[in-house]
Order: structure tokens, then C-alpha cells, then sequence
């Protein structure tokens, strides 16, 4: 596990097993959009929304990309 604190200490994975070119999420986590990541592993990614609904509102996003939870597979469970 990776938590960030900071801008400064990023480290990013660009292992994906599936990445939709337009999909904003998946170009945040590829690093290719900046954010303010709080958390990477190669499964995941958590950064701060841009636009918070709360006092602390972290999207928590999968590297694999998918279009619908509908489409996860069993395989999926621990992400």
C-alpha cells in the first residue's frame, strides 16, 4: 500500500490491464490527469473530488476500467 500525503511523493503505476482511452478515471489513473492522489496501489487509486459534496469526499477508482459494475467478474471482488 502507497498512502500519499503529498504532490511531492507520488508514485505512479502504469500496469493496466484494461484502460479505455476516454474515460477521465482511467486518465486519472494513469497519471496522465493530475489529481490530488490520497492513495495508489496497482489496483486502485483515491484522490480528492474536484468538486466536494462533503468536508472529506475521496472517489476511490479501480486501474482496471469498467464500464458497469455489471461487468465485473468474480475475479473482481477484491478491488
Amino acid at each position: 500500500m502507497q498512502f500519499l500525503s503529498d504532490n511531492k511523493n507520488m508514485i505512479h503505476f502504469n500496469a493496466f490491464m484494461s484502460m479505455n482511452q476516454d474515460c477521465l478515471f482511467c486518465k486519472i489513473a494513469a497519471g496522465e490527469i493530475s489529481s490530488e492522489l490520497i492513495y495508489e496501489d496497482e489496483a486502485c487509486v483515491a484522490f480528492r473530488d474536484i468538486n466536494p459534496q462533503a468536508p472529506t469526499h475521496i472517489l476511490f477508482v479501480p486501474r482496471e476500467h469498467f464500464s458497469s459494475l455489471d461487468n465485473a467478474k468474480e475475479s473482481h471482488k477484491e478491488i
